[in-house]
């Protein structure tokens, strides 16, 4: 999405609208939907991918030396 509307804005939108879409049709499938957001055992995994996320992002968009 991102390289299609070159925007990584709108790359990070549609990335937390498809994880959205996974994460809270999965848990309303099998009658969980609370627990997708409440569920303290994944904050710690949500929390590493975000970070990790980030990291990736800085990482990629850093202004090269010399330019």
């Amino acid at each position: 999405m991102a390289t299609v509307a070159r925007s990584a804005s709108a790359g990070a939108v549609a990335g937390v609208a498809a994880w959205l879409i996974i994460v809270l049709s999965g848990q309303v499938a099998s009658g969980n939907f609370a627990a997708a957001v409440t569920d303290t055992v994944l904050f710690l995994p949500y929390l590493a991918i975000g970070a990790g996320c980030a990291v990736i992002a800085l990482y990629a968009t850093r202004i090269p030396r010399g330019t």
